[in-house]
């Protein structure tokens, strides 16, 4: 770790480096709360962690950490403390402080110190991540429970017909192996940082989406227009995240549609001219988005649906990102809406 150790006794800030130094840490000394500041400006995502006195000449070691939080910043910080001054330890804790160590103290106790407070930092984030990332992945389930419930209702409809009844079997069983791959996604969720990526051709996941709908398409009557171009469409993608966006921007276009006098769902796929982009349109005669809505940035929970939660075009925006692609909208209340979907073109 690179850690800014801060005392103004050049003995002390001697012994801590030496001490940290046997260990692998890079220690950047400061003798004062105006040069760690310095430094913390100069080189900003160069420090792991902050360690510094309290009591110095100027200002002191709880300036420097009311100074480093009113930035935001959330690099760990330990303070070291004399006997005595242990009504200061409220004051750090109500500004976030990570650690505090009491003087005198011995290499030994200040590595323990600084591994609790590293393996505290790595725990929160995991935390952050799994309260960011959970609810958006949850959504996931949707769209396999939606499947589910439109073969199970067309199977209902024609129940002595065995290859129907085959058909709709098979795409619940299909539909369950999604939600399995979730669920799997979000127990491995601490683990995983990126999605690994690799060739991969759009109109296969275009297909398995249309297929994992074609019984909802059926049951709410809606004419399916595709047009694809002949050439392969390759991208540099995780699969599952790609299958992910297409699917919840095919079944925005579907539950769009709901009670339309008119219900269309065009697809569309190829090169985007003078462009090295892959471009999938996705277009709905629906409801259409109100531009208060369209202009939210896709804000979690900001939905006009009776029932949703306004993550789907959230997730599609992330996965997007994280993929190197964007996602255009158009749209016109009461006429419909196009989503295009653009992915760097792998050669």
């Amino acid at each position: 770790m690179k850690i800014l150790a801060v005392d103004d006794e050049p003995i002390q800030l001697q012994c801590i480096r030496s001490g940290l130094r046997t260990e692998g840490h890079q220690v950047i000394p400061a003798r004062s709360v105006e040069e760690a500041l310095k430094q913390l400006n100069d080189s900003p995502d160069q420090i792991d962690l902050i360690l510094t006195d309290y009591i110095m000449a100027g200002a002191s070691g709880l300036d420097l950490l009311k100074a480093v939080r009113e930035k935001n910043r959330s690099i760990p910080f330990i303070l070291m403390t004399a006997y005595g001054e242990r009504e200061l330890v409220v004051e750090a804790l109500k500004n976030n402080c990570d650690g505090f160590i009491d003087k005198p103290f011995s290499p030994e106790q200040l590595l323990a110190e600084i591994e609790r407070v590293k393996n505290k930092q790595s725990q929160d984030s995991n935390s952050r991540l799994l309260y960011d990332i959970f609810p958006r992945i949850a959504h996931q389930f949707n769209n396999p429970l939606m499947v589910i419930r439109g073969f199970s209702e067309l199977g209902l409809l024609d129940l002595d017909n065995p290859s129907t009844m085959k058909r709709n079997l098979e795409a619940i069983l299909e539909a369950t192996q999604q939600l399995h791959m979730i669920n799997n996604k979000i127990l491995s969720l601490g683990r995983i940082a990126v999605d690994d990526k690799v060739k991969t051709e759009v109109t296969e996941i275009i297909d398995r989406c249309l297929k994992c709908f074609a019984g909802l398409i059926e049951l709410n009557g809606i004419h399916l227009e595709k047009e694809v171009a002949e050439s392969l469409l390759n991208v540099l993608a995780n699969p599952f995240s790609l299958e992910q966006i297409f699917k919840n921007l095919i079944m925005n276009a579907i539950e769009a549609m709901e009670g339309r006098p008119e219900k269309r769902l065009g697809i569309i796929a190829g090169m985007k001219p003078s462009t090295a982009m892959v471009w999938v349109q996705i277009k709905d005669t629906g409801c259409g988005i109100p531009p208060a809505v369209l202009n939210s940035n896709f804000s979690a929970w900001k939905t006009t649906k009776k029932n949703g939660t306004g993550l789907g075009l959230r997730v599609v925006r992330d996965l997007l990102e994280r993929h190197g692609g964007r996602l255009e909208i158009q749209s016109r209340v009461g006429e419909g809406t196009v989503m295009a979907v653009l992915l760097p073109a792998l050669n």
